[in-house]
């Protein structure tokens, strides 16, 4: 027999838009070889790279993409070789650090958007072609955009739920040694109001330190957060922030 590590001594650390470090504890002093298969998501073959530390870094990865993973010992030609628990990871997105940073949404090989989707529940962030932006004049056209949808990503729909949640699109940033930077950006978001005060199923836009924890179902809270766009619902134009 060749038995793989444990699968409760796994861990994966250091995740970034192109790495991710998996290690594990093998306590067979005789095993020195292991084999980490790994692949993204929708790619029916695993890549494997074969390591004689009980740990790798696995690189050349692509933003904001989910992995899955798991380990084998090398025990040469052993029959019965088992393998650890089958692991998944995502990688961040990669930090827009080059001015003007301009984003149409249009062209995604050559001027990827670099947002990270916490997407937990019925209505979640995704890029396509259900709605689009028109220029005042009229004349320029924008037909893929990043919107809320409740049936992935075909229509500019969303489910009225009874119950708080939330869709999260994070965009990591590298500002370099300007004073002053200017965000700007085409918005609507249809919501509900009620009473001119109520506001619910709302857009809001935070600006946040890198090390604000932002919650998967929740917004960010606390030091190092300002808030660039409060509270907006009712707008149902596009409408030039």
């Amino acid at each position: 027999d060749c038995p793989a590590p444990a699968s409760n001594t796994v861990e994966i650390s250091n995740i970034t838009d192109a790495e991710a470090t998996i290690s594990w504890t093998d306590t067979d002093e005789t095993h020195d070889t292991w084999v980490v298969y790994y692949k993204a998501e929708g790619q029916a073959e695993y890549s494997t790279i074969t390591v004689s530390d009980q740990s790798v870094v696995l690189t050349g990865l692509a933003q904001t993409t989910t992995y899955s993973f798991y380990i084998q010992t090398d025990c040469g030609t052993e029959d019965n070789v088992s393998r650890t628990d089958i692991f998944t990871f995502s990688t961040t997105a990669t930090p827009i650090s080059e001015f003007p940073y301009y984003q149409t949404f249009e062209d995604l090989e050559n001027n990827p958007a670099s947002f990270e989707f916490r997407n937990e529940h019925t209505n979640k962030w995704h890029i396509g072609t259900a709605t689009g932006v028109v220029s005042e004049e009229g004349s320029d056209e924008i037909t893929t955009s990043l919107y809320i949808s409740n049936d992935n990503g075909v229509t500019n729909a969303y489910t009225i739920q009874s119950a708080t949640s939330y869709a999260n699109a994070i965009m990591p940033v590298i500002f370099g040694e300007a004073n002053e930077y200017v965000l700007s950006f085409d918005y609507k978001v249809n919501g509900e109001t009620y009473g001119g005060s109520s506001v619910y199923d709302y857009l809001k836009v935070f600006l946040c330190d890198s090390d604000v924890n932002i919650p998967a179902n929740g917004e960010p809270t606390g030091t190092g957060v300002t808030t660039l766009l409060d509270k907006t619902a009712g707008v149902t134009e596009w409408t030039h922030a």
